[in-house]
């Protein structure tokens, strides 16, 4: 994946900073510093380019119309020259547009950046062809769109939801950034909180559940496509994770644990959390799909947060593009296990790292390279802003966010045991 770069002057409480995107961007921090922000930010670049809707509005923003445009084709030529510089512009200014829907909030105000890489050329060309096709004196007029990277082909008495500009900019960007037009294909949001949409019905005021409620309705009605090839170890982990399975049968979720089967609503709060994980693996290609996930450790014991730590390597050294936000130092040492395991891997002869792994126990591909691995946390600043830091991931995830609390509590542990112990010498 090719690097885009956010340049935040101001957005919310974060004030001059910036990211950049990679495979799997994990937020850490404070609550209340802007790590939802950010994910959903982050989220936003994955999405524009899967969503039709959002391309197109860059389109009917500048006033440029297919069917007008087409109707002085003349055999070949230039159809239209898209800016980056103009594109750059617009993305910023839509990816506010996109969080005040995430949010709810249509007060919100942001003034980024967008830098989007060295493989996006300075002008994006799509030219055009006239075709004839099919049997002589029967044939059917197309107008075949081309770039340096792709080709679309339109029939010229279609009429579109969709302008085939926007349908071949998407999947020019998606070629350019990821290498492969069909790298990225659905995109999922899990939210804080989620487990109640499983067994209770709601009424969207955001777009986030909006946007997870769509997440359900797709897991809930696609089919297991059998040209999907199910990640056993994933699945079997999930498995692990929630102590059973969770089907949708009879429009409703049931969870299965040693012979009992039950409604959702009566398993307990973190099975429901992490119950829409098991379609996700399940029902779709996960090494091209998008996730948004918020506190994936949410009500869950600090064993199990390791064990979901185990769930995000899996799906991560699957191919999945991950927006993650945190609360757990638990779940960021496993990860942290897994990234050292990694410098292992790296070095030892394959069956000693073998042996090594299974001494542990750990399976020997949980192990995380950070080159697609991106770690931030968020600080607060003296005027009330927050900011943005990369972490260095050589040794692993820095706990910077959990120094603070961990020294608290040993300190004032240490005041009440000396307190303790004069109250006891004196009596």
């Amino acid at each position: 994946m090719e690097t885009i770069k956010i340049i935040i002057k101001k957005l919310g409480r974060i004030a001059n900073s910036e990211i950049e995107l990679n495979r799997m961007v994990l937020f850490s921090g404070e609550s209340g510093l802007g790590k939802s922000y950010m994910a959903i930010l982050c989220h936003y670049f994955f999405y524009v380019l899967l969503d039709y809707k959002r391309i197109n509005s860059f389109f009917n923003e500048k006033g440029i119309d297919f069917n007008e445009d087409r109707k002085n084709f003349k055999n070949t030529g230039v159809a239209k020259e898209i800016l980056k510089s103009e594109l750059e512009e617009w993305l910023a200014r839509d990816a506010i547009e996109y969080m005040r829907y995430m949010l709810g909030n249509e007060k919100l105000s942001g003034d980024i950046c967008i830098k989007l890489p060295a493989s996006v050329p300075d002008k994006i060309v799509i030219n055009y062809e006239e075709q004839l096709v099919g049997f002589t004196d029967n044939e059917e007029a197309y107008i075949l769109l081309q770039t340096t990277k792709l080709r679309y082909m339109v029939r010229n008495s279609d009429n579109f939801g969709e302008s085939p500009y926007a349908i071949i900019l998407r999947h020019v960007l998606i070629e350019l950034i990821f290498s492969d037009y069909r790298a990225i294909t659905d995109s999922f949001v899990f939210p804080p909180s989620r487990g109640f949409a499983l067994s209770e019905q709601f009424m969207p005021v955001t777009g986030l559940y909006e946007s997870y409620y769509t997440t359900l309705l797709k897991l809930k009605r696609t089919s297991h496509d059998p040209d999907i090839v199910i990640n056993d170890e994933l699945q079997n982990t999930i498995h692990r994770l929630i102590d059973g399975k969770v089907e949708f049968s009879d429009n409703k979720f049931i969870y299965h644990n040693n012979g009992i089967e039950m409604p959702i609503s009566a398993a307990a709060a973190s099975i429901r959390e992490l119950a829409p994980f098991e379609f996700l693996v399940e029902k779709t290609n996960i090494k091209k799909d998008v996730v948004l996930i918020e506190e994936p450790e949410a009500h869950l014991h600090p064993l199990k947060q390791r064990l979901v730590a185990d769930v995000i390597s899996l799906m991560y050294n699957a191919g999945a593009y991950m927006q993650i936000t945190t609360h757990s130092d638990y779940f960021l040492r496993r990860l942290n296990e897994f990234i050292l395991l990694q410098r292992i891997k790296d070095k030892a002869e394959p069956e000693r790292y073998d042996e090594f792994c299974k001494s542990l126990p750990i399976d020997p591909n949980m192990a995380l390279p950070v080159d697609g691995i991106s770690a931030y946390i968020l600080l607060p600043n003296e005027d009330g802003t927050s900011r943005i830091e990369k972490q260095n991931l050589t040794d692993g995830i820095p706990f910077t966010s959990f120094v603070g609390a961990i020294e608290d509590s040993l300190s004032i542990l240490d005041k009440i045991e000396e307190f303790e112990g004069d109250h006891d010498e004196t009596c």
